[in-house]
C-alpha cells in the first residue's frame, strides 16, 4: 500500500554546555525523500551546533528516541568549523530518559542504577573553540519492515554522583517542547494532484463587467513530475494557463458576454494520467444577478400658477419608470402642506397626481420637493422640484426699471430719448397715468393709458455745469393697483465730454464652412468698442441668435470683441443678427452693429487626421487599463463622414457623445485584458472615409499583458529570482521592473523599496497570500 507520509514537526533549539553561548538545532533529514521515513531504510538526524560565547567550552546534547523498532547505526562528525573541536564525538548510553513503549508514556525515576531495557543516548563533545561550527549526523536503522512511527525528544540529565569523567556534561539540563514524530511507511512513487481550492464561485450583475479572476495553486503532493492539463466545457469559463508542470499558479476567469440572469455551472478537470488521484474536479458556479432598479422620472420640475383667494391650479402628473432591472417599488414624500401627492407609493410606470391647495397662501412664490426613493434602486433618491407662484388677485403696478442715468453734454445739452415699460404684475386690468414737475422733461409719451406700455421720455435743454449731477422723478399712478404710486428716478450726469460709444465697424461679414473649419488657423472676425469721451464706461452686449458667440460680453472700454459661431447643424446659406452695445452712462447709449454669417458648402476633398497613430498599452491579465483618447478630424474645411474598422478583442472603442459628436471627434479607447494571457499583442485599426483622399488611415496598437505584481522579471511566476531582481533595481541601479515599474510595488503604497522586498520574501516562503493588486 502506498501512503502519503507527512513530516509532523522537528525543530530542536537547545542551549547547553559550559557556556550560555553554545546553541544546538536538530533537524530530521531522511536520506532519500526529505520529510519522510521509509520502512526498513536508514535515516539520519542532523544536529547543528555553534559556539558563539567567545570562550573555550564543552557541550552536550542529551536526547531520547522512542520506538522499539529503531536503533542507532552510527554517529558521524563532519564539517568542523574553522577552529575545530579538539576531541571527538562520543555516544553515551545509560542515562535516564522519557520512553514511549506500546503507545504509553512511562517516567522512570533516577536512583543511580540504569535499567538495561531503557534505550537512550547522548552525543557529547568537549574542548570546543570559540566561533567554530560543527555538524553531527546520527544515523538510525528502522529494524522491522512494517508501518509505525518514530519520535525523538530531549531529556534532562541529572549530575553523576560521585563526580566522574563526564560530570561536566550535565551541569546544564537540556529541554524543549516535544516530542517530535514522523510516520513510517512505504514511500509513494507517483505524482499526486494537489489543488488549494475545492470550488470556485463568481458573481456579477448583468450588464456590468466580469468579476475579477481567481487564482488556484496546483501542486504535486506525491513524487516525480506532475504534468497537468485543465479542461472544461463552457465558453464563458477560462483557465490560464490551461496546462503546465506543477507547481503552477492558474488564473480562472469568467466572461458574462451572452449569458443571461441565473446560475451557470461547469467543472474544471485537472488531469494527469500518471497521478494517483487522476482526475481532480473543481466545480465552478457563476451567478449573474439582475441589475438593480433605476428610478426615472417623467419630469423633474413642475410649475403651478394661481391667483390668491381664487381657485386652485389644475393638477399635474409625475410618472415613475424603472430604467434598470429587477422590480421597482418606490415611495414618494414631500414637505409642504399645500402640495398633496396621490398615491405615495407604487411601481414601474405608476403615476403620482400633484395637487396644490392655495387656501391661506399670500401673494408669493413657494417651493417644495418631491422625493422618490427605493432602497434597492441604484440611483435612489430622485428629486422633482415644484414651484408655486401665487399672484395677487388685484392689479400690481410694476416697471422694468426704476433708475435711469442720462449723460448730458454741457456743450449740447439735449440728451437722447430714454424709455421705460409699465406692466401689471398682478391680476385683472390696470390703467396708469404719469406726473412730473421737472422743467427738464419735455414730454412723457403716452402719459396715460392701459398696460403694458412703453413710455418715451423726451428732454428739453438741460442747463448744468460740468461735474454736476441733477435728479428728477417720474410718478406712475394707477387707480386699480394695490401699490400705487411707483417712481422712476432720472439722474443727469453733466460733463463737457461725456462717454460716447464708438464701434470700429459698421457691420461684420464672416464666412465659414459647414461641419468643420479644418486644422489650419482660423481668423475670428472682430470689432472694437471705443470711448469718444473723457469719462470711462463699461459695456454689456446683447444679441438674439444662438449661433453667435461674442466675447467678452462685458468689459471696460476700449475692448476688442471676437466673434465665434456655433455652426453645428447649420446648413449652407446666410444668417443675420445684431449685437447691441449698452453703456448706461454713455451719451449715445445704446449702439448696434449688424452681423452677417455665410455658411459655405464643402468644396475640398476630406483629409483624415488623428492626434496620435501609434499606441502602446500595458494591462494586467483580466483587468482593464486607464482610458486613452484619439482625436479624429478633417484636416480640410468642410464635412467628412468616417468610421473605424477594427477587430481587436483587447480594445474597447467609444465616441465621446458629450460634445454632440462635433469636429473633432474624441474616440475613447480602453485596453481590456480579459480573456487574454500574459504576452505581447499587436493589431491595427483603420479610420475610413469615402470622401477622404488618405483613406484608410491606419492606427497601430500593441499591448503588453502581465500577470502578477511581484513578477518583476516578467516570466509569469514569483520566486527568489524576483527578489534578487528587485534588490538590484533598488540598491545597485539594475533594470526597472518589467513591463512597468509598478509591478514591483507589491504593497501598493506608490513606492518601490525594502518593504516590497520584505513582502515578497513573506509571500514566497511563509503564507503565499496574494500580493496587493493580484487576483485572489
Amino acid at each position: 500500500m502506498i501512503r502519503r507520509l507527512f513530516l509532523l514537526a522537528l525543530l530542536l533549539v537547545c542551549a547547553f554546555g559550559n557556556a550560555d553561548g553554545t546553541t544546538v538545532r536538530a533537524v530530521a533529514n531522511p536520506e532519500l525523500v526529505p520529510g519522510l521515513i521509509e520502512v526498513g531504510a536508514p535515516f539520519k538526524i542532523e544536529i547543528y551546533m555553534n559556539n558563539d560565547d567567545g570562550e573555550h567550552v564543552g557541550y552536550s546534547m542529551p536526547f531520547a528516541f522512542y520506538s522499539p523498532d529503531a536503533s542507532i547505526s552510527n554517529v558521524v562528525h563532519v564539517n568542523v568549523g574553522a577552529y575545530g573541536p579538539d576531541s571527538s564525538i562520543e555516544l553515551l548510553n545509560g542515562w535516564e530518559s522519557l520512553w514511549v513503549f506500546l503507545n504509553e508514556w512511562t517516567t522512570f525515576s533516577w536512583d543511580g542504577v540504569l535499567p538495561d531495557t531503557i534505550n537512550h543516548s547522548v552525543a557529547a563533545l568537549n574542548g570546543w573553540l570559540p566561533g567554530s561550527g560543527d555538524l553531527v549526523r546520527i544515523k538510525f536503522n528502522y529494524q522491522i519492515d512494517e508501518e509505525g512511527s518514530f519520535c525523538i525528544d530531549s531529556v534532562s540529565i541529572p549530575n553523576t554522583s560521585p563526580p566522574g569523567k563526564l560530570d561536566w556534561l550535565f551541569d546544564f539540563p537540556t529541554t524543549f517542547s516535544g516530542p517530535y514524530c514522523w510516520e513510517v511507511g512505504e514511500l509513494p512513487t507517483d505524482p499526486e494532484i494537489g489543488v488549494d481550492l475545492d470550488s470556485l464561485i463568481f458573481e456579477s450583475v448583468q450588464g456590468e463587467s466580469a468579476p475579477p479572476a481567481q487564482v488556484m495553486h496546483i501542486s504535486n503532493t506525491g513524487v516525480g513530475t506532475l504534468n497537468w492539463n485543465a479542461s472544461w466545457n463552457s465558453s464563458w469559463l477560462g483557465v490560464s494557463p490551461s496546462h503546465g508542470t506543477a507547481p503552477s499558479i492558474v488564473q480562472i476567469y469568467v466572461n458574462p458576454t451572452g449569458l443571461g440572469v441565473g446560475v451557470h455551472e461547469d467543472t474544471i478537470t485537472i488531469s494527469d494520467p500518471n497521478a494517483t488521484n487522476n482526475p481532480v474536479r473543481i466545480p465552478v458556479r457563476y451567478t449573474i444577478t439582475e441589475p438593480p432598479p433605476e428610478i426615472l422620472l417623467s419630469q423633474t420640475f413642475f410649475s403651478f400658477n394661481a391667483i390668491a383667494d381664487s381657485t386652485n391650479p389644475p393638477d399635474q402628473f409625475l410618472t415613475i419608470y424603472n430604467d434598470g432591472g429587477g422590480s421597482l417599488s418606490w415611495t414618494a414624500t414631500n414637505s409642504e402642506s399645500w402640495l398633496t401627492l396621490t398615491p405615495t407609493s407604487g411601481g414601474d410606470g405608476d403615476q403620482i397626481t400633484l395637487s396644490v391647495d392655495i387656501t391661506g397662501l399670500a401673494y408669493n412664490t413657494y417651493f417644495d420637493t418631491v422625493v422618490i426613493t427605493d432602497d434597492n434602486a441604484s440611483n435612489s433618491p430622485q428629486l422633482a422640484v415644484v414651484r408655486l407662484e401665487v399672484a395677487s388677485s388685484l392689479p400690481i403696478l410694476a416697471t422694468d426699471t426704476s433708475y435711469i442715468v442720462i449723460p448730458v453734454d454741457t456743450d449740447y445739452p439735449f440728451p437722447a430719448d430714454r424709455y421705460f415699460t409699465i406692466y401689471n404684475d398682478g391680476a385683472g386690468t390696470m390703467n396708469y397715468y404719469l406726473q412730473t414737475s421737472s422743467i427738464r422733461i419735455a414730454s412723457l409719451t403716452p402719459d396715460s393709458g392701459s398696460v403694458p406700455q412703453t413710455v418715451t421720455i423726451a428732454f428739453d435743454s438741460i442747463a448744468c455745469v460740468p461735474g454736476s449731477v441733477l435728479f428728477d422723478t417720474v410718478y406712475i399712478y394707477s387707480l386699480e393697483a394695490l401699490n400705487s404710486p411707483q417712481i422712476v428716478i432720472l439722474q443727469y450726469n453733466c460733463s463737457a465730454a461725456p462717454p460716447r460709444i464708438i464701434i470700429s465697424k459698421d457691420s461684420v461679414f464672416a464666412q465659414i464652412y459647414e461641419c468643420s473649419q479644418g486644422t489650419g488657423s482660423v481668423i475670428r472676425p472682430s470689432f472694437t468698442v471705443y470711448n469718444d469721451g473723457s469719462e470711462t464706461f463699461s459695456y454689456n452686449l446683447t444679441w438674439n441668435s444662438t449661433w453667435l458667440l461674442p466675447s467678452p460680453v462685458s468689459a471696460e472700454e476700449p475692448k476688442t470683441i471676437y466673434l465665434d459661431f456655433d455652426y453645428y447643424g447649420m446648413v449652407p446659406g446666410f444668417y443675420y443678427d445684431t449685437v447691441t452695445v449698452w453703456a448706461y452712462n454713455a451719451i449715445n447709449n445704446p449702439q448696434s452693429i449688424p452681423i452677417i454669417l455665410q455658411i459655405k458648402e464643402t468644396d475640398l476633398p476630406a483629409l483624415i487626421t488623428v492626434n496620435k497613430s501609434q499606441f502602446s498599452f500595458v494591462a494586467q491579465e483580466n483587468r482593464t487599463d486607464k482610458d486613452y483618447w484619439i482625436r479624429i478630424n478633417n484636416a480640410s474645411p468642410g464635412c467628412m463622414e468616417w468610421d473605424i474598422e477594427e477587430d481587436i478583442s483587447w480594445i474597447e472603442f467609444g465616441i465621446d457623445t458629450t460634445s454632440d459628436q462635433r469636429y473633432p471627434w474624441f474616440v475613447r479607447i480602453m485596453p481590456n485584458a480579459y480573456g487574454i494571457t500574459m504576452g505581447h499583442y499587436y493589431d491595427t485599426a483603420n479610420v475610413v472615409s469615402a470622401t477622404a483622399s488618405n483613406s484608410p488611415f491606419p492606427i497601430t496598437f500593441d499591448i503588453t499583458v502581465w500577470k502578477l505584481r511581484g513578477d518583476v522579471n516578467y516570466n509569469g511566476v514569483i520566486n527568489i529570482l524576483d527578489v534578487t531582481y528587485l534588490m538590484r533595481y533598488i540598491y545597485a541601479g539594475g533594470p526597472a521592473p518589467m513591463p512597468v515599474d509598478y509591478v514591483g510595488d507589491v504593497n501598493c503604497d506608490g513606492f518601490i523599496n525594502v518593504l516590497d522586498i520584505t513582502l515578497l520574501f513573506r509571500y514566497i516562503y511563509i503564507d503565499q497570500s496574494p500580493l496587493c493588486g493580484n487576483p485572489y
